[in-house]
């Protein structure tokens, strides 16, 4: 899997993404995501596999935490909550995951 920019060509399936990712109440109009990227005020990354363009799929893990409040989504499989918490606490460090505020939240109100 890669990270790269978005391409033109990628642009009506971001769309499509985007508008279903984020409810309408939650969401900029789409012009305004575009327009900010070639204005370079923003960049899209892209998931890539083989120039496919890969979708992620929510892991219904909903947390709060330093950064604020997050759905954590997926690629390829299913991950617990206990196991998502372990691998943040081993990614940070103890201090740092301590600081991070991060825990479960077990509604969508995201």
């Amino acid at each position: 899997m890669e990270f790269k920019t978005v391409t033109e060509q990628q642009w009506p399936k971001i769309k499509e993404i985007y508008m279903e990712a984020f409810q309408k109440r939650e969401r900029k109009p789409y012009f305004t995501l575009r327009h900010s990227v070639k204005k370079k005020k923003a960049v899209v990354m892209t998931a890539v596999e083989k120039e496919q363009l890969l979708g992620f799929t929510s892991s219904d893990i909903f947390i709060e935490g330093a950064s604020g409040k997050m759905e954590i989504l997926n690629y390829g499989g299913k991950v617990s909550q206990e196991d998502y918490i372990c691998l943040q606490e081993y990614a940070l460090g103890k201090l740092f995951f301590k600081l991070s505020g991060i825990k479960i939240v077990k509604s969508k109100t995201v």
